[in-house]
């Protein structure tokens, strides 16, 4: 009897193991590189939509910022490898998490619906995958 419950907790074992297929995608180490990217290409294309309604005129700047952001975030996660940008990469990475965050704060201030509840909150997890990817190593 004792046999039937231990080939049972066995089986149940291999069930979890092969189950799991988004667990092996979702790591942290995915997450932060693919969560900041996405984020970074998010905020691209609302600079592009508020260019189009012709809401801001220093969105050309942003646009700009965001490029080098996601040059030195493909530098992190080794797709580019540049020797230049080395040195500067965890520096910038800090200082785009402090933007983030500082970002986030002053857009809960504002009296647009998008920035408040879309903006906001994106900035927080941008911040959060870029803290991610500077922890990249150790996790």
């Amino acid at each position: 009897m004792k046999q039937n419950k231990k080939d049972d907790f066995l089986e149940i074992e291999d069930k979890k193991s092969s189950c799991c297929f988004l667990k092996s995608i979702l790591t942290l180490s995915n997450l932060a590189s693919f969560g900041s990217l996405a984020t970074l290409l998010f905020l691209i294309f609302f600079q592009i939509y508020t260019l189009s309604i012709g809401f801001s005129n220093f969105a050309y700047i942003s646009i700009i910022f965001n490029i080098f952001f996601i040059v030195i975030v493909l530098q992190k996660i080794k797709v580019l490898n540049f020797e230049i940008l080395t040195k500067i990469v965890n520096p910038t990475l800090k200082f785009l998490m402090f933007l983030y965050i500082l970002n986030a704060v002053l857009s809960l201030f504002l009296d647009d619906i998008l920035y408040n509840f879309v903006i906001s909150p994106l900035n927080i997890f941008g911040a959060y995958f870029i803290f991610l990817l500077l922890k990249r190593d150790s996790i």
